[in-house]
């Protein structure tokens, strides 16, 4: 007696699928909260009296691009 067992939807491909999206959500959130801290921390900087140029210096990098 032989059992064989098929998953009708490829298990492996459904999970890397998964994994891709999860991914792209967790970088589009990050690099909404950046870009969120970047203007409130120039902001900040402005409306200590330190001026625009060094608010400006503030810039945000993700990895990968």
């Amino acid at each position: 007696m032989k059992l064989k067992i098929a998953f009708d939807p490829d298990i492996v491909a459904l999970m890397k699928a998964e994994i891709a999206a999860g991914e792209k959500v967790v970088s589009v959130a990050m690099r909404e909260a950046g870009t969120s801290l970047k203007s409130d921390w120039r902001a900040q900087i402005t409306g200590a009296g330190l001026g625009t140029r060094l608010g400006n210096s503030i810039r945000r990098a993700s990895f990968p691009k």
